[in-house]
């Protein structure tokens, strides 16, 4: 199953606003956690491709589900939405079968790590 990226938005604003509410308005811990999401990105999708490539579907299965409730912390709708498509795959006993899925998870993590950062040097952290 492939998720099409272009039916969700890459950054849902509204959510990041509901993790700083979360977070009692701490402008700096808000800040924070978008910086520690876009720094610990290259590990947690290194972690899932190693684990696709060798196999191990548990530890995939761990890594997915890291990226998927990470990503929805920030509002990351799209890696939100491939992540649950990975897991479900996953899940259903086709580990290969998530190339596809994989390869856009990629691409909109690098989106999204550009996209968190504008967000992070814009009004709302000024």
């Amino acid at each position: 199953m492939c998720v099409d990226p272009t039916d969700h938005p890459l950054l849902e604003h509204a959510e990041i606003e509901r993790l700083g509410a979360a977070l009692n308005g701490d402008l700096a811990a808000t800040r924070a956690f978008l910086h520690s999401f876009c720094e610990r990105w290259p590990e947690r999708i290194a972690a899932l491709e190693q684990s696709i490539l060798h196999s191990d579907v548990l530890h995939a299965r761990d890594s997915v589900l890291s990226i998927r409730t990470s990503s929805a912390m920030v509002g990351a709708k799209r890696l939100t939405a491939i992540a649950t498509g990975i897991e479900c795959t996953l899940s259903e006993g086709h580990p290969d079968r998530v190339e596809e899925n994989l390869r856009a998870l990629r691409v909109s993590g690098i989106e999204t790590i550009e996209a968190l950062r504008a967000y992070l040097s814009g009004p709302a952290f000024a």
